[in-house]
């Protein structure tokens, strides 16, 4: 409950699923249509290892998918609007409902944009600014 924290990102990839319009496994990058920073509800721990590493985790809290996301995948991050970034960052804010209604927005995809892009970034090799480039859906491509 107090480990709260935020995750900066410029957008993420999600894969669809079989629950869309789209083919299974043809990923998008999601971000924000003016290019603003998203900021996405996460929890974080430390904690030691058995050899005694310390291991710092953090995982980004979801929800169900609204809009045009949901026929993506049936899931996205939670983000937090600027107004309410000093009560989720809080450490004496306990009151799981007021947490809780912290994290639910009318709106929660406004402004988002979710763009095709390339099989390439399947790759765990492939890395740069070219994979978030938006391609055209239609024929299969190739992952080399």
């Amino acid at each position: 409950r107090t480990s709260r924290c935020l995750i900066p990102a410029t957008g993420y990839y999600e894969w669809a699923t079989s629950l869309g319009k789209y083919p299974p496994k043809q990923p998008f990058y999601i971000s924000n249509e003016a290019g603003a920073q998203l900021s996405i509800a996460g929890i974080w721990s430390s904690w030691q290892s058995e050899k005694g590493e310390v291991i710092q985790s953090a995982a980004i809290i979801t929800r169900e998918a609204v809009g045009e996301l949901a026929t993506i995948h049936s899931r996205m991050p939670v983000f937090m609007p600027i107004e309410r970034w000093s009560y989720w960052l809080d450490p004496n804010m306990r009151d799981i409902n007021r947490l809780i209604k912290m994290m639910d927005t009318p709106e929660p995809d406004a402004g988002l944009i979710a763009q095709p892009v390339s099989s390439r970034v399947n790759v765990v090799a492939n890395n740069g600014a070219e994979l978030i480039i938006p391609i055209e859906l239609g024929a299969p491509e190739t992952l080399f």
